[in-house]
């Protein structure tokens, strides 16, 4: 999914189902007379925000965690992985997540599974 593309239609509903919850909490069913557009506009592209960094941050998690390293490049077993929080300014807001993160006790390396398929060209 890279680039701006069209949202697709199997999440159209969602996203309505979505927006009917937020108004009815946000606004107890309808923003009071003489609430300004640009009121109702910054509510919205907050929520949009809010939304778009929860997804992003899940995205990561389950991807870091789908390929845990469990050997070094020099063939070695890895430690048991801790976990090391990272965080990303995007163009959203602040996403952060959990990484697991195998250590090498003869080369003393740290080794982030997510890290080499980040991106559009996996690196």
């Amino acid at each position: 999914m890279a680039g701006k593309q069209p949202l697709p239609s199997s999440l159209r509903g969602l996203v309505e189902e979505v927006a009917e919850k937020v108004v009815l909490q946000l606004y107890a069913g309808a923003p009071p007379l003489g609430t300004l557009f640009e009121e109702i506009e910054e509510a919205g592209v907050q929520m949009g925000d809010a939304v778009a960094c929860a997804v992003m941050r899940r995205a990561v998690e389950r991807q870091a965690a789908e390929a845990p390293a469990k050997t070094c490049c020099c063939g070695r077993p890895l430690e048991e992985p801790t976990v090391e929080p990272h965080s990303l300014t995007t163009r959203r807001g602040e996403v952060g997540w959990n990484e697991p993160v195998g250590f090498c006790p003869q080369c003393r390396r740290a080794f982030f599974p997510s890290e080499p398929s980040v991106g559009p060209s996996g690196g």
